[in-house]
């Protein structure tokens, strides 16, 4: 069996097989496998957990109807989803948004579809203001080399910026997929200076170069167009599984712990008076100073003892630099 891709893809996908079946009416289960790329068995799974989905109150009735009879699988939503439904103002201004984000993307498939669809929405509720813009950050010459690179399942040589160890390094990767989170772009892919998949950002990325070499992702256990499962958030580099990362243990004081939220905690423990002993770990001395600068005098470091006062040396030297000009 293929590996089974994260919650965003899959649900993705399972919508496309909706539109599909409903569409045509029925389909043979093998050929719906074969136009989406996912064996029988993983198909069938997927069918099941859409026939869990409806409309409020998610009685029986309300419940797609999903039928699979020998080889043969048919659909029906029912009227309550095939209605048309009505957009609200935030609902389009929403759309348009990600429509014009995704626009931006050189490698973007059905280009003229979605562009078609961007006119129409706009033309209904008046908004052609170009005051209105998508907020992607990318660079579209990068941005090329990547998407081709992914196309051609082709190894791509880099200069990437570290800001986690405040370096520049030049690195083989195997591409795996692009991926838009919170405004940003980054680039999953096998690594292998570091021998694992990390996660790149793409405006870090100085240059790239295609290098005519296959890519081997799945040597790798990946796949390719299936972003990571990074659950210890959108870092370039996951730092809990970096060889060269330390542990460092923080008393943090109460009101800063949202900062925290984003960075690749080993544990947290809540203390009287609403203090955090927090254990983090550090890709580096420079990444543990940025931390502690962003904390403010909120946190200082408890282990290990070489470490300790760091945050206060690491601001008198940004106020001497400030200081001297």
């Amino acid at each position: 069996m293929s590996p089974r891709p994260a919650a965003g893809p899959r649900f993705t996908r399972l919508f496309a097989i909706m539109m599909a079946l409903v569409s045509k009416g029925s389909m043979p289960i093998s050929e719906l496998a074969t136009k989406f790329e996912v064996d029988e068995e993983e198909l069938i799974s997927d069918l099941e957990m859409a026939a869990c989905c409806g409309l409020p109150p998610y009685t029986p009735d309300q419940l797609l109807e999903i039928v699979v009879d020998g080889d043969q699988v048919s659909a029906n939503p029912g009227l309550g989803l095939l209605r048309p439904r009505r957009l609200t103002h935030q609902d389009a201004l929403d759309f348009i948004l990600m429509a014009r984000a995704m626009l931006s993307l050189p490698a973007m498939e059905d280009h003229d579809v979605l562009a078609g669809v961007l006119e129409k929405l706009e033309g209904a509720i008046g908004e052609k203001s170009t005051a209105l813009r998508a907020r992607v950050e990318t660079s579209p010459a990068l941005t090329g080399v990547l998407g081709e690179a992914l196309a051609k399942m082709e190894q791509v040589t880099i200069e990437y910026y570290s800001f986690s160890r405040d370096e520049m390094s030049s690195r083989t990767i195997d591409p795996v997929a692009l991926s838009s989170i919170e405004g940003q772009w980054y680039l999953d892919a096998f690594c292998h200076l570091v021998i694992g998949p990390r996660r790149f950002r793409v405006s870090r990325i100085h240059a790239a170069q295609l290098t005519g070499e296959p890519a081997c992702q799945g040597l790798h256990g990946l796949q390719a167009g299936v972003p990571f499962d990074n659950t210890a958030g959108t870092f370039v580099e996951p730092l809990a599984t970096s060889p060269d990362s330390m542990v460092v243990t923080l008393l943090v004081q109460p009101g800063v712990r949202s900062v925290l939220e984003s960075y690749p905690l080993q544990s947290i423990e809540e203390r009287e008076g609403g203090s955090l002993m927090v254990t983090i770990y550090a890709g580096s001395q420079v990444f543990l100073e940025r931390l502690l600068l962003q904390l403010g005098g909120h946190a200082e470091v408890v282990e290990p003892p070489e470490l300790i006062g760091l945050g206060h040396k690491a601001a008198q030297r940004v106020l001497d630099r400030y200081i001297s000009g």
